[in-house]
């Protein structure tokens, strides 16, 4: 039981983290902050700070940073830098745990091993797409159930453990935000440069396509969870 609620802090964590390279950004190029939320609705607790709401809501493994109205006046290019700053943050909490991994055993080889790992990431995180929408995974694999075994047991095994899945989890979050479709941070780019150049349904079908993938996700996941899925 302990494990699994340091897996879901770590989690968390690695959500605020992502989070903090938005809220970083936007307050660095002098942008408002309307609503800075940890968990969805419903929500239970609100406190407004100066002109940004904080909360915290029930609905887990989500997280968010709202810009004010007048970030709409944002050219593309601070758009960008807007949201690709969560990802940029993530890899940066990935290195951090990698370099503290390394300092704790004493072995710098675990830096080298951690970044060959980031630049694989990529090519692992579409080829386990296309086999969990293609059935292709066992259930021990793949589902929140899995997830979370997986991370309490290598939380159980020692803080350098625990390490090693924070690095993986923020190499995951930062890669997968990257995914050009939106609500994801990489299709959110693709709408700053595309809104107002293209026609509308372009981002209207952009919009649709991300929001059926993230949905899909989460169904198929769940279906693996409930043992529908899988083999």
């Amino acid at each position: 039981m302990l494990e699994l609620l340091v897996v879901l802090l770590i989690l968390y964590l690695a959500l605020v983290v992502h989070e903090q390279g938005h809220l970083w950004a936007l307050k660095w190029m002098g942008f408002p902050v309307a609503t800075v939320a940890l968990g969805g609705p419903p929500w239970v607790w609100r406190k407004r700070v100066g002109e940004t709401e904080y909360r915290l809501g029930l609905l887990p493994l989500y997280a968010f940073v709202k810009p004010g109205e007048r970030f709409s006046t944002a050219s593309p290019w601070q758009a960008t830098r807007v949201y690709l700053a969560g990802p940029l943050f993530s890899f940066l909490g990935a290195f951090l745990g990698l370099v503290l991994a390394g300092i704790l055993t004493g072995n710098g080889e675990v830096l080298v091993r951690g970044i060959s790992t980031f630049f694989l990431v990529p090519w692992i995180l579409g080829e386990n797409l296309f086999l969990l929408f293609s059935g292709g995974l066992s259930r021990e694999d793949m589902g929140f159930v899995a997830f979370f075994r997986g991370g309490a047991e290598m939380v159980e095994g020692g803080v350098v453990k625990a390490l090693g899945f924070w690095t993986v989890l923020n190499m995951i979050l930062g890669w997968f935000n990257l995914i050009p479709l939106p609500p994801l941070d990489g299709g959110q780019v693709w709408l700053s440069w595309v809104r107002g150049r293209y026609r509308d349904a372009v981002v209207t079908w952009s919009v649709i396509a991300g929001l059926v993938f993230v949905a899909t996700l989460m169904v198929v996941a769940l279906g693996f969870d409930l043992g529908l899925l899988g083999r």
